[in-house]
Formats: structure tokens, sequence, C-alpha cells
């Protein structure tokens, strides 16, 4: 069985043509089941020699050993046994895992009840040697476009970082150096990220200005900041809003109550073709956020400017945190939402009286 899954895991890593050689991380206490997984290994690199890539087996019998290969090495996948025969298991490794590294997990066990169900996800996975099903799991994972993206093999990400550092960083290393402030790193990350969105969305590889947004950056989901900030989509009951209160004020504490906007279902079969200022329509929320909305072809969810509420500072708590909106709509927003209130209107002029 455990040949059986460790060809879908080949298969599937396959797919990603980016990576040359792929990287796996074995973890068993017991030998045969290792040598077994590399003979696999070996047969399956003999099927793909007019490929262009190879797999590459990193085998440990121990916790110890295990950590000594994720840290010496650009591990891409792990498949570790769940008992380890040791007072270290598998879930250790997780845990290690987690902290460190991006890469996905599977867990290889005869009882998936064991293993603690808080840190499954969608790149933690058990794996029921008995349940040929979840071999579907695997497939889906490799897949995903998040994956490679974060690869530290020619990751997307990864080659963003390095030419960025070799393009600018390098060259103003000496700038940099004379500093001994102690959240220096703090203060290269918040600059190198400034840079790569400098970089990003002046031009892509195509040479075009890119600013069209998927409709999922909209959202930053789970929450970063640990309390409520401008920005959170918030939820009481079954409703949704949006705390619009200005961010200097939450920063430093001067703010009593929060200003919420509900977030309510526009109507687009409305009488008039135009969309009223009032509200501010934010895209993908019945979807990522699981909303119950039957008649989505006719509703649209919305801000509505118009349908404001305060919360005491202290009551703010009743109201769960469910995501968080992206500074680029962020600043629309309010932007929008201050416009609404600083119209001033004109008076109308009838025609002069003959």
């Amino acid at each position: 069985m455990k040949g059986f899954i460790l060809k879908y895991v080949l298969r599937i890593l396959r797919m990603n043509k980016q990576v040359e050689t792929i990287r796996i991380l074995f973890v068993d206490d017991n030998q045969e089941t290792l040598d077994s997984y590399e003979e696999s290994i070996k047969v399956e690199n003999d099927s793909l020699q007019e490929e262009s890539m190879q797999y590459k087996a990193y085998k440990a019998l121990t916790y110890e050993k295990a950590l000594d290969i994720l840290d010496e090495n650009r591990i891409d996948i792990a498949v570790i046994d769940l008992d380890l025969g040791s007072e270290f298991t598998g879930e250790d490794i997780t845990k290690y895992i987690l902290k460190r590294y991006s890469i996905p997990i599977f867990i290889a066990t005869g009882k998936p009840a064991d293993f603690d169900s808080k840190l499954i996800g969608p790149m933690v996975k058990v794996l029921n040697r008995d349940d040929m099903s979840l071999l579907n799991e695997i497939k889906k994972q490799m897949q995903s476009k998040l994956v490679r993206f974060f690869s530290k093999n020619n990751g997307f990400l990864e080659q963003q970082i390095v030419e960025f550092f070799w393009d600018h960083m390098s060259k103003n290393l000496p700038y940099w150096d004379q500093y001994t402030i102690d959240e220096i790193d703090l203060v290269l990350l918040r600059h190198t990220t400034a840079c790569l969105n400098e970089k990003l969305y002046v031009s892509n590889s195509s040479g075009k200005y890119f600013n069209e947004y998927h409709p999922g950056e909209m959202y930053i989901y789970p929450t970063i900041k640990d309390r409520h900030h401008t920005g959170d989509i918030v939820k009481k009951n079954d409703d949704f809003f949006i705390i619009l209160t200005p961010s200097c004020d939450i920063v430093n504490n001067k703010n009593d109550y929060y200003v919420l906007a509900r977030i309510i279902n526009y109507d687009k079969n409305n009488n008039s073709n135009r969309i009223p200022e009032r509200f501010y329509f934010i895209k993908n929320f019945a979807k990522i956020f699981e909303v119950d909305n039957k008649d989505k072809e006719i509703l649209e969810p919305s801000i509505c400017f118009q349908g404001l509420i305060s919360v005491k500072k202290e009551e703010i708590s009743d109201y769960a945190r469910v995501a968080s909106i992206s500074y680029p709509f962020l600043k629309d927003i309010i932007a929008k939402f201050s416009r609404y209130y600083a119209r001033q209107g004109s008076p109308e002029i009838i025609e002069e009286l003959k």
C-alpha cells in the first residue's frame, strides 16, 4: 500500500514542470519501509528518462535525522509516519515544519484519529493507508498553484526575492549596514515588501501595467492584526459589518466607539442603472464567506454607507472578526465613504423670472 501511495505522489509531483528535482523526505522508523520508498523512487525515475525532472528521496529513521535533513536541504514534500517508536512522533515533526517551512505534509498512518485534528488543513493531510480515496486528496494538493508559488525550488516568490536582492539590495548594502537598530529585520522586511509591490504594479513580465485584481486579493483571511481594526469584516449573529473607524484613532487608542457599516445585499434589478453612491460592491463575498445567497444572480453584497452603527469599545468583542479588507481596496472604500459624507450639494437655480 505504501508503494501505491508513493506512486501517486510521484505522478502528481511530476506535473510541476518548473522543478527539475523533486525532493521528498520520508520519515519512518522501519528501515524496510524507507528502502521500499527509495526503490519506488528509482523505478519511477527510470520511467521518466525522457522527462525534464527526476525525484530524490531523503530518508530519516528518527525525529532528529528528519530535522537535520529539513534544515540542510530544500525539501518539496514530507511523507511522515505518525508513530516513530520513540518519545517523538510524526506530529512533532509536523509542528517543526509548520514553524519554518511552507511545504505539503502527508501523515501516513493506520490510525488517523491519533493525529491532532487542529493541525490538519489544506497543507497537512492525514493518509489512512487502508483508505484509497485519500489519493485524490494528494492529487488536489500537488496541483495547487499556491504550493508552486511558495516552493523554495524555483518557486515564483523565491525568484522574485532573489532578483530583488541582486538588482536592488546588493547595491545598497553599505547604506543598510551602517544601521544597528534592534528591529532592522522588520525594517528590511517592510522595505522589501514595499519594493516588491512597486515592482509588481509598475509592470509584469509582458511589460504591461498590472492593474487588474483577482477578487480573492480583496480579503486577508484569517486576520493578521491582533485586535479589531479599520477594514475588518465582522459578524454578529447573521449580520456582517465592516469597521470604518479611522485607523489613527484605533492605533492611538483615541476611539470610544467603533463605526461600523452594514454589508447588505443590493438588488441589481433596481430601477436605476447607476450604482447609488451609498453602496460599495464587494466581489466574491458570498463565495469566500459561505454566505447563503440563494438570489446571487440579482443580489450583490455591498457596503451600505447609510447603514451605520456605533459600537462601544468594550462591546466590540461581541462582533467576531472574519477577515480584513486588503489595503488597496480599503483605501478606495475609505475614500468613497469620506466623499459620500462630504457631499455639499448645490442649490437648484430656476430660470430667471420675466
